[in-house]
């Protein structure tokens, strides 16, 4: 049985979707999905490569990109690759590969990883505000502790949230009772659902919550939960940075110097086999 058959017969699995350029993958990715499967309670984590980058130079093709993760997490059995956002039209929005991603994993709880740098421009990405109704938002800090700027955005961005160190994952599943709330086009119908979800939002809140009063010190936090009532979670993480940049790599490479502790060597074996072809890109 492959790893990516076991965690979806879990019908309840809940799965971290990672997106990025992945040009290419490397060792700080890597970390980066084993510090949140640590802290979280995923089944398994998915990688996204991005399929359309109008604006962005150097970027390998994307079947390439593809087969360079295929050797980095080969023997890593809670990784593997999703190459939905190849077969969506451009532009590939996150709201619309979040869609997508929902019809085909109907059952699965996804959970979608960003950085604090994203989050905070959130309200510049097509339909940004309504993304947690779709993924539960997985908010990852890597630079220092950025909670008290998370919440003062979520804030900003959403109104009113509830802010909570309580471990709560078993309520964040319950987020939205009836997918046809996405796709309804009956406005009676939507009008009924809306009530249906902010009444069980509600009661979700009263039950696990509580709001930091003005005195609470979230500033130093390591891990936060936010609930947004009737649109979704999200969670803060901190997690130790690690100094790897695809930027540094392609760099390193062009100027013919040592790749080693950056990137799992056999995906490093893999990239000298195709040495002429990064060459053009590289």
């Amino acid at each position: 049985m492959t790893k990516n058959k076991i965690w979806q017969e879990n019908k309840h699995a809940q799965i971290g979707i990672m997106g990025g350029a992945f040009n290419p993958f490397h060792n700080g990715h890597l970390r980066h999905a084993i510090e949140v499967l640590e802290r979280m309670p995923l089944d398994h984590i998915e990688l996204l490569p991005s399929a359309h980058h109008p604006h962005k130079k150097g970027l390998l093709p994307f079947q390439l990109r593809v087969d360079c993760i295929e050797h980095a997490i080969k023997d890593i059995p809670f990784l593997s690759i999703n190459t939905i956002e190849n077969e969506i039209s451009a532009p590939s929005y996150t709201e619309k590969v979040l869609q997508a991603w929902r019809k085909q994993h109907p059952l699965h709880k996804p959970y979608f990883l960003l950085g604090t740098e994203d989050f905070s421009a959130l309200h510049t990405w097509n339909k940004g505000r309504e993304i947690p109704t779709l993924a539960h938002l997985l908010i990852v800090s890597r630079h220092g502790s950025d909670a008290e700027l998370v919440c003062n955005y979520a804030q900003k961005l959403w109104g009113d949230i509830h802010i909570s160190h309580e471990n709560t994952y078993k309520y964040n599943t319950l987020t939205i009772q009836d997918d046809s709330f996405f796709d309804s086009k009956n406005n009676e119908e939507s009008q009924y659902l809306a009530e249906k979800n902010a009444k069980h939002m509600a009661s979700i809140i009263k039950e696990c919550y509580h709001i930091f009063s003005e005195k609470s010190n979230i500033s130093k936090a390591e891990q936060l939960q936010i609930a947004i009532p009737n649109i979704g979670f999200c969670t803060y993480l901190h997690i130790p940075h690690i100094d790897i940049s695809a930027t540094q790599i392609r760099k390193l490479w062009s100027e013919k110097k040592c790749l080693t502790g950056l990137m799992p060597p056999q995906e490093q074996d893999f990239l000298s086999t195709n040495h002429e072809i990064l060459k053009k890109y590289w």
